[in-house]
């Protein structure tokens, strides 16, 4: 039978001259965790599986829980939103998926790609497009607030060459919770925390609009319309230099109309972002802009 233990003894051996320190830290500590977690998490796992279905994966037909409540069960499962949205400059589309890549043990391929096309333009080019892959662990925890942790190393990158070129990866932990009823609504919030292991030459500024965190929450049911139709609010804040800064971040605030009476799977989905770094090409450029178009529940 695979083993994953196995193949982590191997994979540290490996030799990567630029990021050796960092990849072989990384994995030492998500297979110590690992090993941890199949004795702290057991009982709680097991229950899961013996409830069948729970009230969460109930949310999980409305679109702000497909997305923040995505245990990753499933092979193939939603990660970050997949949308088509349209403004006065460009069209930003944006398409992701994780992939569990053991049966007995949750690591999981994600990728988002995001892409600002400018169609107004006479040649109709893609202005900039940012390929996001990412390797992480996911510790299922479903005891009180907390959904799960992940710990994970990712990379950004526009696949451009030269003085347009703009990479970064950053070594993660991320923490999802659980349904919260804060304020009387259903609320899930995802707290990353990461550091810029590597920045590309062609733009060390990148670190001032970065910062180390990102927090992500959504409202589940904002506004309800009966049993078929609500609003749903999600959004994302980051802080730039120095990880207090806000005036050198950026925040992005998404509402969804979720339509469960219809046969039409798309949800309306109206986006504003404002602050840096929407795009990696122009990340010192300040921008606010309002989009609007669908977001495509899995």
């Amino acid at each position: 039978m695979f083993n994953i233990h196995l193949v982590v003894f191997r994979f540290c051996k490996l030799k990567v001259p630029s990021m050796q320190i960092s990849i072989r830290f990384f994995i030492l500590v998500v297979f110590v965790l690992h090993l941890q977690s199949n004795t702290l998490f057991s009982d709680s796992i097991n229950q899961d599986k013996s409830e069948g279905q729970s009230s969460e994966n109930t949310l999980n037909e409305g679109p702000i829980g497909k997305i923040l409540l995505s245990k990753g069960n499933d092979r193939l499962s939603y990660f970050q939103p997949i949308y088509f949205l349209g403004g006065n400059k460009d069209l930003k589309l944006q398409f992701s998926f994780k992939y569990r890549i053991f049966n007995k043990h949750t690591l999981f391929f994600g990728f988002t790609q995001t892409m600002f096309w400018n169609i107004y333009e006479e040649s109709i080019p893609f202005r900039d497009i940012t390929f996001n892959p990412e390797l992480f662990y996911r510790f299922l925890v479903e005891k009180n607030s907390i959904l799960a942790f992940d710990i994970g190393y990712s990379h950004a990158s526009n696949g451009k060459a030269g003085n347009e070129s703009r990479s970064m990866d950053q070594a993660f932990f991320r923490l999802n919770t659980r349904v919260l009823p804060l304020l009387g609504m259903k609320t899930i919030l995802i707290a990353r925390v990461f550091y810029p292991v590597r920045v590309g030459k062609e733009s060390p500024d990148i670190r001032k609009f970065v910062g180390f965190w990102k927090l992500t929450g959504g409202i589940l049911d904002l506004i309800s319309f009966g049993e078929d139709y609500s609003i749903n609010l999600l959004f994302s804040v980051f802080a730039g230099d120095k990880a207090y800064n806000l005036d050198r971040g950026g925040h992005e605030i998404n509402l969804i109309l979720g339509t469960r009476g219809l046969s039409f799977s798309p949800n309306f989905f109206i986006q504003y972002y404002g602050g840096y770094l929407e795009d990696q090409l122009n990340f010192d450029e300040s921008v606010n802009q309002v989009r609007a178009g669908f977001i495509f529940p899995i």
